[in-house]
């Protein structure tokens, strides 16, 4: 979806729960809506910091939590200390590197196309199912193997 259309739909969505729509609110889905990378909070803040001079990171965390309540992101939590953030709202799955913490997206048909069954003799409601791939990235292996 292109990038105006879903800056319409922040609008919208915070017109329709009563919350402000601020430059920074703005300027922070739009570093979302311009990448694969999945950036943490840290990463948003320093790409936006100097063009944004009263951002502070606790308004980066601030927003990213109001964005993921509005359903426009999706949070990922690949390691415990760093949660990272998607606006591809569409289901996929993740590759984490737990070298360099990169999260990307798989884009495999075989993988994609996996059924997930549900939890056997649950009471639990699940609300969505993905698969997370968690290893060494190829940039990290091949750098590992120039150590050696």
């Amino acid at each position: 979806m292109e990038t105006s259309v879903k800056l319409d739909e922040l609008k919208t969505r915070c017109r329709e729960a009563g919350i402000p729509l601020t430059q920074h609110r703005i300027e922070i889905y739009r570093v979302l809506l311009s990448t694969n990378e999945h950036p943490s909070p840290d990463m948003i803040y320093h790409r936006l910091k100097d063009n944004l001079p009263t951002l502070s990171l606790a308004t980066v965390y601030n927003n990213l939590v109001i964005l993921d309540r509005l359903g426009l992101v999706k949070k990922i939590n690949p390691l415990s200390n760093e949660a990272r953030y998607d606006s591809d709202l569409s289901s996929h799955n993740h590759f984490i590197c737990i070298s360099c913490n990169t999260v990307e997206d798989i884009d495999s048909v075989e993988v994609n196309s996996f059924d997930i069954p549900d939890l056997p003799n649950t009471e639990h409601i699940i609300l969505e199912k993905s698969i997370e791939f968690v290893g060494i990235c190829k940039k990290c292996k091949k750098d590992t193997r120039e150590e050696v």
